[in-house]
């Protein structure tokens, strides 16, 4: 059976590896969001909607994790 620390470890790990994980696809898809399938031209319409949502998700699981 695992202490109490050996958990508080495997645990603290598992998030860091998961949240290193979301931190990858964050930039991704803020990359699909701004710019253009062709290359690095900023979009002519970007949607903020969808731009404030996901800094939104951001801000709340980075917060969560504190």
């Amino acid at each position: 059976m695992l202490t109490d620390n050996q958990i508080d470890l495997v645990s603290d790990f598992t998030q860091a590896l998961l949240y290193g994980i979301y931190l990858a696809t964050l930039i991704q898809c803020f990359r699909w969001l701004i710019f253009t399938d062709e290359g690095w031209e900023p979009r002519e319409k970007i949607n903020f909607l969808m731009v404030f949502a996901t800094i939104f998700i951001f801000f709340m699981s980075t917060i969560n994790l504190a």
